[in-house]
């Protein structure tokens, strides 16, 4: 069961993936004789700081398909003025105290820096412009002949008539600098993109700092950045957008929830990715290298493999994400709710 989708890939990892999936895509289209390429209804969207990863053995995203929250020229300094002077001393306390960095040698022109608040300072300063590109992904995704394209798409594919009810997913790591700082806040920019009650209901497919052990000694921090996005995915089940955080927007000019009644903050599932699966096997370990490249190749094939196949994504979405975001007891077995 084909449905029209948001694929937002957040960070050099996230990108990879999408990168991945869109070459596996054309791939199986070109298969079955499909010439009409990715549908509308499919959408690709990279976030990130920088546009790299050339080596990476997908073709790169056309630029109208990537939003880089650095401004060309633009330092660190300059990006934190840029919100520092929407508010006064008291706000900017109560807007940055906690999370917010103050002084940095990383030139994030090269990105964050394994950092995670450097990730989000700059995530979130661009945040209009990130809100923006979502929503221009949306209106393609919802353009007068998306559906009649995904139609022809699950014809040439033999699948049964598509669902018209889009599925947003997001890709990143939580191990990183850029997407481990960015990804929570990019939801939250869904969440305010449209009223439609879909893009309240997003699924997250997350690297864990295991998919980098390659790095050594440079992947020194990654362990430490895991956990803290563990804590605060784990935090936003049970709290909402806290006040600091809506004044820190509404300084940005950034709109309330569009969905009212809005819970918890972040995805609604949260799907963790290592590097081995349940059997043991090694996804970094490919035929042509090894490393944390082929785990996102691997992911992105498999991802548009299933989304892809009438038969697994049918599963995937009357069974699968339902019970992640709809079943109290897949969410929470803590006991402490």
């Amino acid at each position: 069961m084909l449905k029209p989708l948001l694929i937002i890939g957040i960070g050099g990892s996230g990108g990879k993936t999408i990168r991945s999936m869109k070459q596996a895509i054309e791939r199986k289209l070109l298969s079955v004789r499909y010439e009409g390429g990715i549908p509308d209804a499919w959408q690709f969207l990279q976030i990130d700081t920088t546009y790299d990863g050339v080596d990476f053995p997908a073709p790169m995203l056309p630029r109208d398909q990537v939003q880089l929250v650095v401004p060309p020229g633009a330092t660190f300094q300059s990006i934190l003025n840029s919100v520092a002077s929407r508010a006064t001393l008291a706000e900017q306390q109560k807007m940055l105290a906690g999370w917010g960095i103050a002084n940095t040698a990383v030139s994030v022109k090269d990105g964050a820096g394994q950092v995670r608040g450097i990730g989000r300072q700059v995530g979130v300063a661009d945040s209009a412009n990130t809100l923006s590109a979502i929503q221009t992904a949306i209106a393609k995704l919802n353009s007068p002949t998306s559906m009649a394209e995904l139609a022809s798409v699950a014809s040439a594919l033999g699948a049964v008539a598509p669902d018209p009810t889009p599925q947003a997913f997001v890709i990143s790591s939580i191990a990183g600098g850029s997407g481990a700082g960015m990804f929570i806040d990019v939801v939250e920019m869904l969440k305010r993109a449209s009223s439609s009650q879909w893009t309240s209901e997003v699924i997250s497919f997350l690297y864990t700092s295991e998919v980098f052990e390659s790095l050594g000694k440079a992947g020194k921090d990654v362990s430490k950045n895991a956990l803290g996005a563990v804590n605060e995915l784990i935090a936003g089940k049970w709290i909402s957008s806290t006040e600091r955080t809506e004044l820190l927007l509404q300084k940005l000019g950034i709109p309330a929830h569009a969905v009212s009644g809005q819970t918890g903050i972040g995805c609604k599932g949260n799907i963790l990715i290592g590097k081995t699966n349940k059997t043991g096997i090694d996804i970094s370990q490919g035929v042509d290298g090894a490393g944390m490249d082929e785990v996102f190749l691997t992911i992105g094939e498999a991802l548009a493999s299933a989304l892809t196949s009438d038969e697994i994504s049918q599963f995937l979405f009357q069974q699968a994400f339902v019970n992640i975001t709809q079943t109290n007891s897949a969410i929470d077995l803590s006991g402490l709710s």
